[in-house]
């Protein structure tokens, strides 16, 4: 029983964590697309955008 709940708990996590954090962006404030476009390319790209320095994807380093 012990295990049913257990993996019912991870599965429903599964499921709605990825949900919940589509919520959390689509209920924040409005920006302007300009700014939208540039986080969606940073993220995209896998180099870190902003003050510090560019990270480079871990999975780039070999």
């Amino acid at each position: 029983m012990v295990s049913r709940i257990a993996s019912f708990t991870f599965v429903m996590s599964v499921l709605l964590f990825p949900m919940m954090g589509l919520a959390v962006l689509v209920s924040g404030p409005a920006v302007p697309p300009a700014v939208s476009v540039q986080k969606s390319m940073c993220l995209t790209s896998g180099l870190g955008c902003g003050s510090g320095p560019m990270l480079l994807p871990a999975l780039s380093r070999h």
